[in-house]
């Protein structure tokens, strides 16, 4: 593992994707900086400010980040921001609900378009991108919530319309969310990653107590064949028979 230094500071960290040439990070910001996602060039490591504000109002914490091109044939950012930073006080109080927002990349305005979610998490598209994944991790402070993977239709304005339940995680929280090149749903779940067919039929479980001690995976990501696996304490590379992404 080869540790790099950038040029502006990304706190707190947390999902992130590759899309034209830069690698976009998820910054859940600190008590006095707001939370943004920054592009970053992969090879100069030169880092850049996307966005951390709608209309003035800081962003809470931005947690998952995906990209479509096929949606209106424009290139759009879609992220969840969760006020996950202020409930487990590391964030200031909140100026915006925890919303999902899609970003025109050419114009940059960003619009909110997904509002109904307690704790909006994971992000992911279909490869047709006709279909969004968005999975809500609505813990309250007592510790109970419904973890749920929603799946949403987009209009002829590449709005989400049509939400329906795809998913409802047995074990823990459905965190990393990643959909392979014939439509399959992978979640990082209590038990591990969970894979599903686009209907929502589980397929099989990666098990997660044969990788770390608490057996709960924290997110994911798929290259090809290879799967690597944050799994709490371990980092773990996983080779399937067969490419799915």
């Amino acid at each position: 593992i080869e540790l790099l230094s950038i040029q502006l500071p990304i706190l707190t960290p947390n999902g992130l994707n590759y899309f034209d040439d830069s690698v976009y990070i998820c910054s859940q910001g600190h008590r006095t900086t707001s939370g943004a996602i920054y592009a970053v060039n992969p090879t100069t490591l030169v880092s850049r400010l996307v966005v951390n504000s709608w209309f003035g109002l800081r962003l809470n914490s931005p947690n998952d980040v995906t990209f479509s091109t096929k949606v209106g044939g424009r290139k759009y950012m879609w992220f969840t921001d969760p006020q996950v930073a202020y409930l487990q006080a590391f964030g200031s109080s909140p100026q915006l609900g925890s919303f999902v927002y899609r970003f025109d990349l050419t114009t940059s305005e960003l619009q909110p378009v997904i509002t109904g979610l307690i704790i909006p998490n994971g992000i992911a598209f279909d490869p047709s991108e006709t279909t969004l994944y968005v999975s809500d991790t609505a813990l309250n402070p007592n510790g109970h919530g419904t973890y749920i993977v929603y799946a949403y239709d987009l209009n002829k304005h590449g709005l989400p319309i049509n939400r329906r339940v795809f998913s409802v995680s047995s074990t823990g929280i459905p965190d990393g969310i990643k959909v392979d090149k014939v439509g399959r749903v992978w979640t990082g779940e209590g038990d591990g990653i969970n894979v599903r067919d686009h209907h929502g039929t589980l397929l099989g479980v990666i098990l997660g107590r044969d990788l770390c001690q608490s057996g709960v995976i924290s997110n994911f990501a798929i290259i090809n064949s290879t799967v690597i696996i944050l799994a709490q304490e371990k980092l773990w590379r996983l080779e399937l028979a067969v490419s799915v992404l």
